[in-house]
């Protein structure tokens, strides 16, 4: 009795001083006896073994009797050692609260394909208790995704619920999502040759002559498709017909789709840095800065290296910004000027360091079309004037449609113009439209000298900031090359 009350106050004083740091290693216990055993209390026991094991602990014999060590009682290290790594309890992680997902506006398909956006993004737009902010942000995100897509109905759709509810995005401008078609100014249809007969006014069934051959004998009868006219039935033998403008569809306008693309963008990055995962402007991809920055002429290629790299806290975006659209201008990568300059527009509407009409302007010369009005080189002179008799009509034949075949003496259709008697290249019209010689039909002029004045003046800047930085951190500022000449007066 005395033997079993002593062991239960040793099991007791082990409960009461178990949680103690064990010092060194843990020796796992087994049926062979091992001279010196530690206990987690720190107290040994000589010649210790394993008698008896069960899910509870272990029966340890020792040489002044028995010892039952609890499992619950051992140190997390002695779990380990004795139960494995499973056995090991483990904090349970409290359970993060489901949140109520509502797709009000019906945009859930849309933000599927949208790219960019985290799944944490798409919860935080579609939680049940959104403010109106967000879902401002949700429908333009819809709108642009559905443009870009070309998917008009939709875009349409969703821009009524915004001007229903209200909302307006500061970036988004309507007359920029729309410009109007060069092709037909904006009318959505143009006068173009007749499609049924090529232009030359002709019934294409009768060949103009408005008979028609019976299929037996010679007799001929009046052409059905012209009503014996000769004239084509479609343009009623004007050669010309206005027909809706195949570059809009009829609409007018042509969708900017690129301005689209970067709005939706920034409104992705927007939703992804409010719920933690933000990317930096230089180090996002899908912009390009990087590949512009290492282009940029008189940066210094370390302070290159700090605007792409962690360290970069964003203070001069705007900056690196307009030196990409300056950059690509001087390099007459248009689209990507465009590209950028909308980013600017979208992140930073109220932006006053660039006005791009400052360097591009409508090219005076075609007015923005890309192509001008020229004298047909085949059939007037280089001052307009005309080589033969009349503007407009075949050297050839003079105009005839008819030419006397050489050698034979006998007259048929002339084989330059096909017996229409007019000039090919121009269709008669004495002119014919060229490429604009002046802004190399892109319908702009570009002030070469004032974008590099802008671009040397922001990169003095981009430099001068990261000295400043090297400054604040008490780091050595870079210095010119030895091989640099000094700049004189």
């Amino acid at each position: 009795m005395v033997r079993h009350l002593f062991q239960f106050v040793i099991l007791g004083l082990l409960l009461a001083v178990a949680p103690a740091a064990v010092v060194g290693e843990v020796v796992v216990l087994t049926e062979t006896p091992v001279a010196a055993f530690t206990l987690p209390d720190g107290s040994v026991l000589k010649n210790a073994f394993v008698w008896r094991r069960n899910s509870e602990g272990l029966m340890i014999v020792h040489d002044e009797g028995q010892f039952f060590l609890n499992y619950k009682v051992l140190p997390e290290d002695w779990k380990v050692a004795y139960l494995g790594e499973e056995a090991v309890e483990q904090p349970e992680e409290p359970e993060a609260p489901t949140l109520e997902l509502v797709d009000k506006f019906k945009v859930g398909s849309l933000l599927q394909d949208m790219p960019g956006l985290s799944d944490k993004g798409v919860e935080w737009l579609f939680r049940a208790d959104s403010d109106e902010e967000t879902k401002q942000v949700l429908l333009s995100m819809a709108l642009f995704q559905s443009l870009a897509s070309n998917n008009r109905e939709k875009a349409k759709r969703y821009f009524l619920i915004i001007e229903e509810l209200g909302f307006k995005i500061d970036s988004v401008k309507l007359d920029k999502i729309f410009n109007q078609c060069t092709t037909c100014k904006g009318k959505g249809e143009y006068e173009q040759d007749c499609p049924a007969c090529e232009g030359n006014g002709e019934c294409v069934k009768c060949e103009g002559k408005g008979l028609n051959k019976f299929s037996v004998g010679k007799t001929k009868a009046e052409c059905e498709e012209c009503e014996g006219s000769g004239d084509c039935p479609t343009c009623d033998g004007e050669k010309s017909a206005v027909l809706p403008c195949g570059d809009c569809r009829g609409r007018g306008q042509l969708l900017d789709r690129q301005y689209c693309e970067v709005n939706r963008d920034v409104l992705v990055q927007r939703v992804n840095a409010l719920v933690g995962e933000r990317v930096t402007l230089t180090q996002d991809p899908a912009v390009g800065i990087a590949k512009v920055l290492v282009t940029l002429p008189d940066l210094d290629s370390d302070a290159c290296d700090y605007y792409l790299s962690d360290e970069y806290s964003g203070a001069m975006n705007t900056n690196i910004l307009v030196a990409c659209v300056m950059q690509y201008m001087l390099k007459g990568q248009m689209i990507d000027a465009d590209r950028i300059n909308h980013l600017i527009e979208a992140r930073f509407p109220k932006n006053k360091m660039l006005k791009i009409t400052d360097y591009i302007k409508i090219c005076d010369s075609c007015k923005g079309t890309g192509s001008v009005q020229q004298p047909c080189p085949t059939c007037t002179d280089a001052n307009g004037k005309n080589k033969g008799k009349k503007k407009g009509q075949c050297n050839e034949c003079e105009g005839k449609g008819t030419a006397t075949k050489k050698g034979l003496g006998a007259t048929g259709e002339c084989l330059s113009c096909d017996g229409s008697g007019e000039c090919v290249p121009c269709k008669g019209t004495a002119e014919v439209i060229d490429r604009c010689a002046e802004c190399a039909g892109s319908g702009r002029s570009f002030e070469t000298m004032r974008a590099e004045i802008k671009l040397e003046l922001l990169v003095g800047d981009l430099n001068g900031y990261y000295a400043m930085y090297l400054k604040e951190k008490e780091m050595p500022i870079p210095t010119e090359s030895a091989d640099t000449p000094a700049l004189t007066d």
